[in-house]
Parts: C-alpha cells; sequence; structure tokens
C-alpha cells in the first residue's frame, strides 16, 4: 500500500516595515566559515599536511604578530590625537581665564564654540562620509564574527571615518569613550591585513598561502577584536576573554594565537610610557591631566642620556588650581638635569638636596647618575605631586620633606650637593636661599643652580650671583646653552667658604 505525504508551503507575506530597513536587510548576505567540500579542496589539505607543522601555522603566528603591532600603532594614534586636541581646548581656555574675571565668559564661550565644532565634524564625517561608522562598532564586528556579511563594514574608508570620528568625539567632551571604536578598529585591521597581504602573498604561493579563507579571516577578525580590547583596557587576557565570551561564537584557540594580542598590549604600553607618560612627540610642552603628564618628571630625569629631554620646554602642572610657581618644570631644569647626566662626579656617591624641587626633575635626574641619597624639598602644597614622582622605579632612595627657607629653626637636610633650578623667583627670597643652602653644606659641599634669562627675573639672578659673592662663596658661571640650545640658560657652580668651628 502506497502513502502520499502532501506538504503543503503557505505563502508568508512580508511584514510591514520601513521600506529603508528592508533595504538595508536585503544587502546583508550570509558567510560560510566552513571549508569548502571539493576534491580540489581535499587534495589541498592533503598537499598542505606533507609540509611541516611548525611551517604550516609560522604564517598564522605572522599574522598575529603583524595584526598586534598594526591594532597597537593604531590605538595610540588616536589616543595620542585625542590628548593633541583636548591639550589644545583647554590650553586656550586656560590661558583666557588667567587673563581675568571679565574673559570667563570668553573661554566658556570658546570651549563650548570647540566643543560644538568637534562634535559637527564627528558627525558629519559619519554622515557624509561613511554612515556604517556610526555607532561604537561592536554590534556590527558580533554580526560578522557570527555569519553576516555587512555591506562596506569592513573596508579602509569605514576605518579611517571611524578612526576620525571617535577622535573628534571623544575630545569635544561628549559622554562617549575610545573603547567600543577601538574594538571595531582592531576588528577591521584584523580583516583588512589578513585579507590584503594574505591574497598578494598567496600569489607567490608560499608563506602566506592558507590566510585567504574566510575561516581565517574570522579568526584574524576575532584576534584584531582582542586586541583592540587589549589597547583600550591595557587587559590582554581581558581582551581573550572578551573575544571568546561575547564576540566569537567559534575561535580556533591556540597558545600561540594569544602572542598576537600579548605583543599589541606590550607595544602599546612602550609607547606610552615614553609618550604619553612624560615626552610629547610634538617636542613641546606636557601638561598634568593630559595622557603626557602622569609621572613625566622621572620619565624625563630617567632618559638624561638619551633622547627623552631633546625637546625646547616641558611644564608639568598639577592642578588646574595651583599657579606655574613651584608646578612647573622649566627649561633651566632640563638644561640642569643634563649638565649632572655630564658631569656625573658632582653627584657621585653624594647626598643631594634640591631646594624648591616643584616636580622633583633635576633631584631624580641625580638619583639616576649615582647619588647616594636625594632629597626633593619644596612647599606644603607641592608634597603630593613630589611623592608621586618619588615613587618611581629609582635606583637610589628619594625622600620628600616640606622645608621652610625663612624659618631658621627648620631643621635643614644635610647634604654633599645642593640643587636649585629657577627658584629665585624674587629678590627678597635670594638671602633666605643662600641661607638654606649653607645650612644643608654647612661648609663644604657645592651649589648647582640653573636659571634662564628669558624667564625675566634678572634682578633676581643678579641678587643670587652678588649674594653668593659677597657672602665668600667660590661662584663659577657656566653657560647652559649647550644642554638645551638656549643662550639665555646659566649653570651656577658655587661652593660655601668654611665654616668657622
Amino acid at each position: 500500500m502506497r502513502c502520499g505525504i502532501g506538504i503543503g508551503i503557505a505563502s508568508v507575506a512580508r511584514p510591514k516595515g520601513c521600506p529603508q530597513e528592508t533595504a538595508e536587510a536585503e544587502e546583508v548576505e550570509g558567510i560560510t566559515y566552513l571549508p569548502p567540500n571539493s576534491l580540489a579542496y581535499r587534495r589541498a589539505v592533503l598537499a598542505d599536511r606533507t609540509r611541516p607543522h611548525t611551517f604550516r601555522n609560522s604564517s598564522r603566528q605572522a599574522m598575529m604578530v603583524l595584526i598586534g603591532i598594526a591594532v597597537g600603532l593604531v590605538g595610540f594614534l588616536l589616543y595620542w590625537c585625542i590628548d593633541v586636541i583636548a591639550d589644545w581646548r583647554h590650553g586656550i581656555t586656560k590661558q583666557l581665564l588667567e587673563d581675568g574675571q571679565r574673559s570667563v565668559a570668553l573661554a566658556w564661550l570658546f570651549s563650548a564654540f570647540i566643543a560644538s565644532c568637534l562634535a559637527v565634524g564627528a558627525a558629519s564625517i559619519v554622515v557624509f562620509v561613511s554612515p556604517e561608522a556610526a555607532g561604537s562598532g561592536v554590534p556590527e564586528v558580533m554580526a560578522y564574527l557570527n555569519g553576516s556579511m555587512l555591506p562596506r563594514g569592513f573596508d579602509m574608508r569605514t576605518l579611517l571615518a571611524k578612526f576620525f570620528s571617535a577622535a573628534l568625539a571623544v575630545a569635544s567632551g561628549l559622554p562617549v569613550g575610545p573603547e567600543g571604536p577601538m574594538i571595531y578598529l582592531g576588528a577591521m585591521l584584523g580583516s583588512q591585513l589578513s585579507r590584503r597581504i594574505g591574497q598578494r602573498m598567496a600569489r607567490l604561493g608560499t608563506f602566506f598561502e592558507n590566510l585567504t579563507s574566510n575561516k581565517d579571516a574570522r579568526d584574524f577578525t576575532v584576534a584584531g577584536a582582542a586586541a583592540g580590547v587589549a589597547v583600550a583596557f591595557s587587559a590582554p587576557i581581558g581582551g581573550l576573554l572578551f573575544a571568546f565570551e561575547e564576540v566569537a561564537g567559534y575561535f580556533r584557540v591556540s597558545l600561540k594565537d594569544i602572542h598576537g594580542t600579548e605583543n599589541t598590549s606590550v607595544f602599546h604600553l612602550n609607547n606610552a610610557a615614553f609618550f604619553r607618560e612624560g615626552v610629547s612627540p610634538l617636542g613641546d610642552s606636557v601638561t598634568a591631566g593630559s595622557g603626557w603628564a602622569r609621572k613625566s618628571a622621572p620619565r624625563l630625569a630617567a632618559r638624561c642620556d638619551d633622547t627623552a629631554t631633546n625637546h625646547d620646554t616641558a611644564s608639568l602642572t598639577t592642578t588646574e588650581r595651583e599657579s606655574a610657581t613651584g608646578a612647573t618644570v622649566w627649561d633651566a631644569a632640563v638644561a640642569l638635569a643634563r649638565y649632572i647626566h655630564a658631569h656625573r662626579q658632582l653627584v657621585n656617591n653624594c647626598r643631594v638636596v634640591e631646594l624648591g624641587a616643584g616636580c622633583g626633575l633635576v633631584g631624580i635626574a641625580a638619583a639616576h647618575c649615582g647619588a647616594s641619597h636625594v632629597v626633593l624639598t619644596d612647599r606644603e602644597e607641592l608634597q603630593p605631586l613630589l611623592r608621586t614622582n618619588a615613587c618611581g622605579d629609582l635606583p637610589t632612595a628619594v625622600d620628600v620633606h616640606v622645608f621652610d627657607w625663612s624659618d631658621e629653626k627648620d631643621l635643614a637636610p644635610r647634604a654633599d650637593v645642593v640643587l636649585a633650578s629657577e627658584v629665585a623667583y624674587d629678590e627678597e627670597v635670594v638671602p633666605q636661599l643662600v641661607n638654606a643652602a649653607s645650612r644643608c653644606l654647612q661648609g663644604r659641599g657645592v651649589l648647582l643652580a640653573s636659571f634662564d634669562g628669558a624667564v625675566g627675573r634678572h634682578s633676581a639672578n643678579r641678587a643670587l650671583l652678588t649674594t653668593l659673592a659677597d657672602r665668600g662663596w667660590n661662584v663659577r658661571v657656566e653657560p647652559g646653552g649647550a644642554w638645551l640650545h638656549r643662550d639665555t640658560i646659566s649653570v651656577v657652580l658655587a661652593t660655601p667658604p668654611p665654616q668657622s668651628s
């Protein structure tokens, strides 16, 4: 007996919705990540297995490293652009506020105008250049990794639009961050690099020949997204967990593949240690509160023998509320730090005290040049900054004390070398400065001071030299321009007269 089974397929009407959404959905294609089940592919797999296992995986490892370096560089450039724009905006606003009470309204208008321009610029890039760059980009990454090919979602135009729009939006002060865009940028870099380099190298039939499939492109996109998290949060393991748990439905886990993400984190942090924490690549000012300024004084001092201090000016302000006096790394301080590095014998195995240390650059430079012990002294309000800078990885002990020059009863720290850079800001404090140096040296040792004639304290600087000479100090003045290419800077070496027993 035959049984017939009829299957009826009822026509289902398309739900009525937004025509634009319907058109966009029709453009999305599915991606198959499974390898093709063909005779040619099986033969290629068998031929590939004849090669050593290490060589078959070496191309993947090389691509992981390349993606790690690329994402690290892009992450550094993104944060650098944000810092430069924000520092420029805040710097001009601060200058307007310092001009007087009547400039408060002008400063507010300027800041609001620049913020609006930056926000409009970010929105214009998304609207007119690449609408695909809207949003954080994380949903797009998840859709791609789970089998949906988004049109123009991972091309170079979208990558550039996402980079510049994110930089402008974050720098404008909007309540947004670069973390989501950084994940999207990492995923796009992983996809672009694997496809572009893989396709070109596959023509040679050698090293990168197994990187052109959708399955490999998915793995590299996951690695790029993980690298983006590692850069955004400085958490390489967190990036891997994010990729495995959140964005990827499948990923070929290999311990060697972790090297790509770890390389990204290390590369990005090395850039941060050299540039963002101490030295601006523009070679200009280093201002606290921006990315460049955290612990910049020890960073600069530690590299007095390198190119890190080879910039014209470097300023470090602790907070917006503090005045520039005592909270700035003057050019004279940078010159004196270089002078000490070139004449290490002056501080080698010596107890060093810096008067009016401010940020502590010169004293920390002495610590890196062989001083046995360093004491940084300044006013009470600058102690937190000094303690922050003195807690770095220093080769010798560095203490922070409050020392009032005007108080004769205040215990002066014993020193073999006294450092003072740009501290004679007024003629009235010069006698107090000389007395403080005398109490520290107690008739032996040397005073190393520096000042910049361009600052405009000519009378105080002349008073310092005159007071030292009148009190019997042996004074020698050397031009400091050789240490900072500034003819207006002078370095003073003064030895005190012996004390009567």
